[in-house]
């Protein structure tokens, strides 16, 4: 055996049997059935009126096309109203941001020269579009921003409405740092 057990070959030679003698009783090769003895006592033949075939090849039925040709016009596409088109996204700016633009540029512009200790207090030197500026703790450098903290080599400098603070270095070695305080 190739693998096929005996029971297997014993069922398929069944299956083979039973379709041989379905496809004989099929070939009326097998005793007589019930048609053929209506036949043979000559009942009348059945008919069916759907099957008739019409007298004439180019008769349809109202309602009915003949699928081999083509449709006599082709049918209207429907219409249908375009969209708008939409409309650009313009994206406008943060006012913030803007703001923060301007007032930024603005402390560019400023650069501290030097500070002074006495015993009233400290004061910062600043160099602005080539004026010289003295301004102490509190008092405002440039629009915006006052003068919040004075230390020996930089000071800190606050924008209370925008939230900034900013520090401002000697000698240039950090001009400005600027931070959002929200």
């Amino acid at each position: 055996m190739s693998g096929i057990s005996k029971n297997r070959l014993i069922l398929y030679g069944v299956l083979l049997v039973a379709l041989l003698g379905a496809n004989l009783y099929r070939l009326n090769l097998a005793p007589e059935t019930e048609v053929a003895e209506a036949v043979s006592r000559e009942a009348a033949p059945i008919r069916v009126p759907e099957l008739h075939v019409a007298a004439r090849t180019d008769a349809t039925a109202p309602g009915t096309r003949d699928i081999f040709r083509p449709n006599a016009a082709p049918a209207p596409k429907p219409v249908v109203a375009a969209a708008p088109a939409p409309e650009p996204v313009v994206q406008t700016p943060d006012p913030i941001e803007i703001a923060i633009g301007q007032v930024t540029k603005q402390l560019d512009a400023v650069k501290l020269v030097g500070v002074l200790a006495s015993g009233e207090g400290a004061l910062a030197v600043f160099e602005h579009d080539g004026n010289t500026l003295s301004r102490f703790v509190g008092d405002e450098i440039v629009s915006g921003f006052k003068l919040d903290r004075i230390s020996q080599r930089e000071i800190r400098a606050r924008h209370d409405r925008l939230g900034l603070v900013a520090i401002l270095s000697l000698g240039g070695v950090r001009p400005m740092q600027m931070t959002r305080v929200e």
